[in-house]
């Protein structure tokens, strides 16, 4: 089945719609940035501590353009891909948890945040602060934003490109 039809299909939830969701997501990352950008996606990754599992690690493997910028920016060879399979916006204390994962310095100071609906306002301003405090930077992309993706499979880096700049611009 394609990609923008399994993403559409999946049902919202946790469980077993959640591990869909996430491996939904890990194929878009594969389909439209693996082998040129990226390594292929690692999926639930357990640090030491076995509560902190993290849902898809992506290895950055550009040398220049976008995914390369992120990674010197960020000093980062690894981005974090946190998932929330909510029918509802994402809230703060979900961003404190991903916030959290990147307090530590291997792993990532930029993440992206994959949901289906987007964040609240509350959630925002936790990104928004954190940013303008650590320089670390989670970049939501929701339904919407995935299937812009999907439908525009040869221009799927400029696009994540914009969507991570308007973002930022913003904060």
């Amino acid at each position: 089945m394609r990609l923008d039809n399994r993403l559409k299909k999946c049902a919202y939830g946790k469980g077993k719609p959640a591990y869909e969701y996430q491996n939904i997501v890990a194929d878009i990352f594969k389909e439209l940035f693996y082998p040129v950008f990226i390594d292929e996606p690692m999926l639930q990754i357990v640090s030491i501590h076995p509560e902190r599992r993290r849902d898809i690690i992506i290895p950055n493997r550009s040398e220049n353009g976008f995914w390369a910028y992120l990674s010197i920016i960020y000093h980062s060879d690894l981005f974090l891909v946190e998932c929330k399979n909510y029918s509802a916006p994402v809230t703060h204390t979900e961003i404190i948890q991903i916030l959290d994962y990147m307090r530590k310095p291997a792993l990532a100071n930029i993440a992206f945040l994959a949901c289906r609906v987007g964040v609240n306002s509350n959630a925002y301003e936790t990104i928004q602060s954190y940013y303008n405090e650590n320089g670390r930077l989670i970049v939501v992309l929701d339904d919407k934003a995935f299937l812009e993706l999907i439908s525009n499979h040869n221009k799927a880096t400029n696009i994540l490109r914009k969507k991570y700049q308007m973002q930022k611009a913003k904060l």
